[in-house]
């Protein structure tokens, strides 16, 4: 079974755009293999499209984290709260049918409150300027640990509605 037996393109696209809309992150939905589910396109900050779109920053960044958080979603079959090493932070739940791992939702680019984002990091990464990177890191949306348990507690109650088992803390 795959996360599209669960239910179709469609229906991740329209979760994406909900958690992006109401939560403004970068929303996605991951299969089981890592890749995402749809093709929307969607970003709450100016730096992440910056470094997605850079094979170096891609590489150095986007997919190490995605590998974490797939890795530990796969692994621990619960949700993660972290930050990637960017030090912005990433919100993903597993989704689950009959006790196999289908992928996970959820999203990222948002700066949890009281943190920075790593610049020097995000700078060599690029090779971008440091000021550039800290006006780029302006744009993201600040987060509190309780809108990131909220997130959570979304992708749960909608990841069910669609169809998967419920997920435990």
């Amino acid at each position: 079974m795959t996360i599209t037996d669960l239910a179709p393109i469609e229906a991740w696209e329209a979760l994406e755009r909900e958690l992006h809309d109401k939560y403004g992150l970068n929303a996605a939905v991951n299969g089981a293999d890592g890749m995402r589910v749809t093709s929307y396109a969607n970003w709450c900050n100016q730096l992440c499209p910056r470094i997605k779109g850079d094979p170096k920053g891609l590489s150095a960044i986007c997919a190490v984290a995605g590998r974490h958080f797939s890795q530990f979603c796969t692994e621990a079959r619960k949700p993660l709260i972290d930050e990637c090493d960017a030090c912005l932070t990433k919100v993903a739940v597993p989704v689950l049918k009959n006790g196999e791992y289908l992928g996970c939702a959820g999203g990222c680019g948002a700066l949890m409150q009281d943190s920075e984002v790593e610049t020097f990091l995000v700078s060599k990464s690029l090779d971008m300027d440091e000021d550039e990177v800290e006006k780029l890191a302006a744009t993201a949306p600040v987060l509190t640990p309780e809108r990131a348990d909220e997130i959570v507690a979304f992708l749960k109650k909608r990841l069910v509605e669609l169809g998967a088992d419920p997920v435990q803390d």
